[in-house]
Formats: structure tokens, sequence, C-alpha cells
């Protein structure tokens, strides 16, 4: 679980999708907060959200538990998906 914790937005990070879009939500006024729920695991290329790993049961069925791949054509809307869940 230690390589979970990294988040970074730079133009420069190589890993396949566009790390602002994943790390920093937009708010309808323009602002920009971090997502600080999301968790990547650079040598896997899989995102997870750190409040689910911590406290679901293990009867919840989340790909946010065992870890989404980060395909630049889902990940975007996967992660708004996950952020309305309850």
């Amino acid at each position: 679980m230690s390589l979970h914790q990294i988040q970074t937005v730079s133009k420069t990070c190589a890993v396949g999708f566009e790390t602002a879009r994943v790390f920093l939500r937009k708010l309808p006024d323009g602002a920009l907060i971090q997502r600080k729920w999301v968790s990547y695991n650079y040598a896997q290329n899989t995102l997870y959200c750190s409040p689910c790993m911590t406290f679901a049961s293990r009867a919840i069925q989340s790909t946010f538990l065992t870890g989404v791949v980060a395909d630049p054509q889902n990940v975007y809307k996967t992660i708004e998906r996950h952020e309305q869940s309850k």
C-alpha cells in the first residue's frame, strides 16, 4: 500500500492520463479542489479510493477497492461516478 499515495499534477508526468483531470475537480464557479481521496499506484497504473479502502466492508463491490485501471478513455467518468456514489 505504500505505493498508493502518489498525486501529481504535472505536464511532464508520463502516466497515460491527464493528471489534473484525475487529481483536481473543477467546480461550477471554475475553482479547482484537490481530490484527496484518489490514490495512484504507478507500478500497476491503477487508481484507488483511500477512504473506501480504509472504511468499506469487504461485501462492497467497488472497483476503487481493487483498483481502477487508469484508462484515459474511461477514467474521468469513472471518477465522477464514484464521487457521486454513496
